[in-house]
């Protein structure tokens, strides 16, 4: 990291997808989208008690419902996810926008 900015990760990189609430999946970069980092996304066998604020966050967004994407986005924030990689040389990764859509994944930060 120079001058205190992360290095954008490389395809192939791999994140357990961590909240204060546990360990919500496993997270693989399959490519990049700027500012999108476009992900597989496989859940942990906690997902269920996250499923249903990542669903809400994808329906109201698919719906262009502003007021009610700005309540999802920021439920999902509250969550206070990090993205931790499994190889000990990646980086910790703390998105600001991420969703979750079945397999798929995109996140920014």
């Amino acid at each position: 990291m120079a001058n205190n900015i992360p290095l954008a990760p490389e395809a192939g990189a791999v994140w357990l997808l961590k909240s204060v609430r546990g360990i919500v999946g496993t997270i693989e970069l399959v490519g990049i989208d700027q500012p999108s980092f476009k992900c597989r996304f496989v859940p942990s066998p906690a997902w269920a008690d996250f499923s249903d604020l990542f669903e809400k966050q994808a329906r109201v967004v698919d719906q262009g419902i502003a007021e009610e994407a700005g309540a999802a986005l920021k439920a999902v924030q509250e969550l206070e996810l990090i993205l931790v990689p499994v190889e000990s040389a990646g980086q910790t990764i703390r998105p600001s926008i991420i969703q979750i859509r079945g397999d798929r994944a995109s996140f920014r930060f």
